[in-house]
């Protein structure tokens, strides 16, 4: 995360606001596309983290990250040697 989340996300409100293609993509995913300036600015807002305010997504992915199970090739065997 390297932007402020509050700043990236002011950034493209005022932006979207007035811009009728953002407010159209907004609508519309998928189908419409954003100016130029306001790409620039949604990838930014998409690159700065999880919103704050999303505290139940912050828990989830904590307890994600404690609970995820490494993949076979990491998993230890215990005592035993990985080359048996």
């Amino acid at each position: 995360m390297t932007t402020d989340w509050h700043a990236a996300d002011k950034a493209y409100q005022l932006h979207h606001a007035q811009c009728a293609h953002c407010r159209a993509a907004g609508v519309q995913p998928g189908r419409q596309q954003r100016c130029t300036e306001g790409l620039a600015l949604w990838k930014t807002y998409l690159n700065a983290g999880i919103p704050p305010h999303f505290t139940w997504l912050h828990q989830r992915a904590k307890f994600i990250a404690k609970n995820r199970k490494a993949p076979p090739h990491e998993r230890t065997l215990g005592n035993r040697s990985k080359d048996f």
